[in-house]
């Protein structure tokens, strides 16, 4: 006995006949749109963390620069005034003359330092008279 052939007929998918199929093509698109969300989510999140970074970055530059220009000052003021006290001691003047010529010295030869630090009166007088000491002893 001869069995029946039996040919099979070709299955159209509902893809083929246009229809969205619910399968991986869906899927796929899901995939692609949550990617694509996500990557819009990062680079706005990498935004911010670097203009974040550009701001901590400038505050601390700033504060680093002024830091090193008030040592600038400093360091100009401690010279000036030990520059005068050595003309005082050289030339043997009386205390009060001494610190009167030290403290004009000083603001001659460097107001921006003063302007910056604007140490009080009484402390600068101080300062003055503690470097005429210092030198005198040597």
């Amino acid at each position: 006995m001869l069995s029946p052939v039996r040919k099979e007929l070709p299955r159209k998918l509902p893809s083929d006949l246009g229809c969205q199929q619910p399968g991986p093509s869906l899927g796929r698109e899901r995939m692609w749109l949550l990617s694509r969300i996500a990557e819009h989510s990062l680079l706005d999140l990498a935004g911010v963390a670097l203009t974040a970074l550009i701001g901590f970055a400038t505050v601390r530059f700033q504060r680093w620069t002024g830091i090193q220009i008030e040592a600038r000052h400093g360091e100009a003021l401690h010279s000036a005034i030990m520059t005068a006290v050595r003309l005082v001691v050289a030339q043997k003047l009386a205390p009060d003359a001494a610190t009167k010529f030290v403290s004009s010295y000083v603001r001659e030869s460097v107001p921006d330092a003063l302007k910056q630090l604007a140490p009080p009166a009484d402390t600068f007088e101080a300062l003055v008279r503690s470097k005429l000491a210092e030198v005198a002893e040597f």
